[in-house]
């Protein structure tokens, strides 16, 4: 599963405006739920207007394991990064294998460490 990522609510406003449809159209056709040729011209202007296809190896997936205490956010079937909630330290994983790891991680490190994974993610395929 593919999708086209907005870069911001102005790009999500402007397609609506464009196509005169809602929300929902917009995300059904980013998300490649629909293919009709609406669905497909929605894609191919957001693209133009700066949208990123995300294919589904690289998309992230984030949950909250009570259990540990952490986030944990999955991209791919091999690429993992975890936050520990109280320390904030944060690991990037291989299949289990930590990578990288950061004590007590800010927000920018964390985006940062999140496309280092997509990246990682799209290399290993």
């Amino acid at each position: 599963m593919k999708e086209i990522i907005l870069r911001s609510k102005n790009d999500r406003e402007f397609l609506m405006k464009t196509f005169q449809v809602s929300w929902v159209t917009i995300w059904s056709a980013l998300t490649f739920k629909t293919d009709s040729s609406l669905a497909r011209s929605i894609r191919k202007l957001a693209l133009k207007h700066g949208g990123a296809l995300i294919p589904s190896e690289c998309k992230i997936n984030t949950f909250f394991d009570e259990e540990s205490n952490e986030m944990v956010q999955t991209i791919g079937n091999r690429v993992k990064i975890t936050v520990q909630k109280d320390t904030n330290k944060a690991k990037l994983l291989v299949d289990s294998d930590p990578k990288t790891i950061i004590e007590n991680i800010k927000i920018d490190e964390l985006m940062q460490l999140q496309e280092a994974a997509q990246d990682l993610a799209s290399q290993l395929k």
